[in-house]
């Protein structure tokens, strides 16, 4: 995977009030961090973040006052609707040095379970963390869950990483299954409504009809 270069300027100030104000000027807050070494804080420009971001880069060299630092972009936190960033992590590395990373699990096709007898794909984790070199990283864990019928699943142990990445990611731990379509609950039978019987002001009324009716003549 190929490092770009992404500029950085020491931030003198920290705290919310610095932090926000240097989003307002398009400039994402960070902190470069590791390997013993005082952490360092940064802004960068967002733009060019997000675009390294949506290139799918995961390691850049992080150029600060002339001076380059190879870092993996550890971890980011957005705001609370998960649209806006907030903050950026960066972890130093050392080369030769493998990192653990979290990463994408994409599921590939629609399990026969699912096209054929209505069952539900669950797609249970999403990412997986792996330990590899920084240049290693996959961009993505993709499965093949098409041959998946009802009650088949795939857990960690069976997930087949490329050369070179490790799993760290618990073996037992269910990546994705094909649950049996929700059962439609029966309506239950319903009972003969049996005519209420008068009572109350209506029998007596009825009552004093058929009284009436027997009543002899004259």
């Amino acid at each position: 995977m190929d490092e770009l270069k992404l500029p950085a300027q020491l931030r003198t100030q920290v705290g919310s009030g610095p932090a926000r104000q240097a989003r307002q000027q398009g400039r994402l807050p960070a902190v470069l961090y590791g390997h013993g070494i005082d952490p360092v804080h940064l802004t960068v420009d967002l733009g060019a973040f997000e675009q390294v971001l949506a290139g799918g880069a995961r390691v850049v060299d992080l150029v600060i006052d002339g001076s380059e630092a190879r870092a993996l972009i550890k971890d980011l936190q957005y705001d609370a609707l998960g649209s806006d960033l907030l903050h950026a992590d960066f972890q130093r590395l050392v080369a030769g040095e493998k990192v653990e990373v979290a990463v994408a699990v994409e599921l590939i096709g629609e399990p026969v379970g699912v096209r054929r007898d209505g069952g539900v794909l669950d797609h249970v984790l999403r990412d997986l963390t792996v330990s590899c070199l920084p240049g290693a990283i996959p961009a993505a864990v993709r499965l093949d869950v098409r041959e998946l019928e009802i009650g088949g699943s795939i857990t960690v142990e069976q997930v087949e990483l490329p050369e070179g990445v490790e799993m760290v990611t618990a073996g037992e731990l269910l990546v994705s299954a094909v649950l049996p379509p929700a059962e439609v609950p029966e309506e239950p039978e319903l009972e003969e409504v049996k005519e209420p019987e008068l009572i109350g002001r209506e029998a007596e009324e009825g009552e004093a009809e058929k009284a009436e009716e027997e009543a002899p003549a004259g």
